[in-house]
């Protein structure tokens, strides 16, 4: 694993390389952290370890200070972003947020929490208004309750047998227990497997309830360098590994409306690219301009520290005009020349209903970033993707996988559920082996997954495997090894 304070460090150099503006104030708040650290005389202190890595503890608290001063990730309260964190505002942002205070308000109450019944989660991500009773998300968040039948698209059918149905709250808010709900009564359009990231949905009010004024989108890319605002709902993500530092950053407060603010660092026809904080849940944010309070993009994916993944406004734009003329929304041609590298992203495990308990299981979306359409979603994770084309000439920021996804590859290294668990580090006997159950029926509708050319009807996970019908998209069998000590 990479030196969790070396990809830190790494991040704000970043931020401080792009946004002149704040290096002399992350700079200030860096040496003041580790001269505050150091007088304290804390060198009894036990040794810090982030998932079996030693860290400098003042080097951590150090950069994990900037980044939450260079990058901060705002409670929305009233529609309003306020500041949480025990450390003081920053004296960049915050003039920068005041000035744009009237267009993140208007935006923040256009934007809510896609909610739904009959799924195993209770919630699966971020939608806004972009035309006043019309929602716009990602393929990906509305696939899991949304298909295709025909010309037209239906609800998928849920646990208990009947169809699911999905609610907009627009509060979710840190500290509020009430709530604004709105029925979203059809889907318009989900985005085929071969076009962007995007869903739309038909919103209807309740009992009269007046829906705020959507978001306007912006019609052309924004600059590098452009300050923007994502606002969604980050849910905490267990697949990062540095999770201490993803709590220290999201202040420990996940499932609500947050404002994100930073910088586009870069845009083309097909993707807009960001370095705000977010994380799984910010799945169909919406990145609100700070200038003028246009949406210049929606949300998909990103990797934690490093990038994030847009479908620009103009492309929104383009869908949303051939659903309000009633035309089926086509696929956008990259221009010649363009290449493409491959990004993953996935619907992220949020909180479960009453009753219910959720667990990820890996979807694989594929990406193409040169080219203007996300690709390949596949409702088997067996069924291979499609290989990565060329990627673009000084694109090495592709290096890496974007971390808000889990592909059966990334379970290679996991052991599994082990039968001879219980004979004990000593061997033990054979007569304490507990073989993995083997399914007598239905054995076709076994979900199985395929990688390093072995093909696995179950996946294994970290002391634990789980067999999945592919008909219910359902676990139908799990064992697993617990060790009480």
């Amino acid at each position: 694993m990479q030196d969790p304070i070396a990809k830190l460090k790494a991040a704000n150099a970043d931020i401080e390389h792009r946004d002149t503006a704040l290096r002399d104030e992350l700079a200030e708040r860096r040496d003041s952290a580790k001269t505050t650290r150091k007088s304290r005389a804390a060198r009894d202190e036990p040794e810090m370890t982030i998932e079996g890595v030693q860290v400098n503890r003042e080097e951590f608290i150090a950069e994990t200070i900037v980044r939450r001063t260079g990058r901060p990730v705002l409670a929305i309260l009233r529609d309003e972003g306020q500041l949480t964190f025990t450390d003081p505002d920053s004296v960049v942002w915050k003039p920068r947020l005041e000035a744009a205070k009237t267009h993140l308000v208007k935006a923040a109450r256009a934007i809510g929490r896609i909610e739904v019944e009959g799924h195993a989660l209770a919630w699966l991500g971020t939608g806004w208004l972009v035309d006043r009773d019309i929602i716009v998300t990602n393929r990906h968040v509305a696939a899991e309750f949304g298909r295709r039948r025909g010309t037209g698209f239906v609800f998928r059918q849920g646990l208990r047998g009947t169809a699911m149905s999905a609610d907009i709250d627009f509060i979710e808010e840190f500290g509020r227990t009430d709530s604004l709900v709105f029925r979203l009564a059809r889907i318009l359009h989900i985005e085929d497997e071969n076009g962007p990231d995007v869903a739309f949905l038909r919103v209807e009010a309740v009992d009269g309830q007046a829906l705020s004024a959507p978001i306007p989108l912006a019609t052309s890319l924004p600059s590098a360098d452009e300050q923007v605002a994502v606002i969604g709902y980050p849910a905490r993500d267990s697949r990062i590994p540095d999770q201490e530092l993803m709590e220290q950053i999201f202040g420990d407060v996940f499932d609500k409306k947050r404002l994100a603010p930073g910088l586009v660092t870069r845009a083309d026809r097909q993707t807009v690219r960001h370095d705000c904080s977010t994380l799984g849940g910010n799945s169909g944010s919406a990145v609100v301009s700070l200038a003028t309070g246009r949406a210049v993009a929606i949300h998909f994916a990103g990797r934690f520290l490093e990038t994030n993944f847009a479908v620009p406004s103009t492309v929104v734009g383009q869908r949303l005009q051939q659903i309000r003329s009633g035309g089926r929304p086509g696929r956008v041609v990259s221009p010649p020349g363009e290449g493409t590298s491959a990004v993953r992203t996935s619907i992220q495990s949020v909180a479960p209903s009453p009753g219910q308990f959720s667990f990820v299981v890996p979807v694989r979306f594929s990406v193409d970033v040169g080219t203007p359409h996300v690709g390949s979603r596949t409702d088997t994770p067996a069924t291979a993707p499609p290989e990565p084309g060329p990627r673009p000439e000084g694109d090495e920021e592709d290096d890496e996988e974007v971390l808000s996804e889990a592909v059966p590859e990334d379970y290679r290294d996991r052991d599994g559920y082990d039968p001879t668990f219980l004979r004990g580090s000593d061997g033990g006997s054979d007569s304490l082996d507990v073989p993995f159950p083997v399914l007598t029926r239905n054995k076709r509708d076994v979900l199985k997954f395929t990688f390093d050319g072995e093909t696995l009807e179950s996946l294994p996970y970290r002391h634990f495997s789980v067999v999945m019908s592919r008909s219910r998209r359902l676990c139908r069998v799990s064992a697993v090894n617990i060790d009480g000590k």
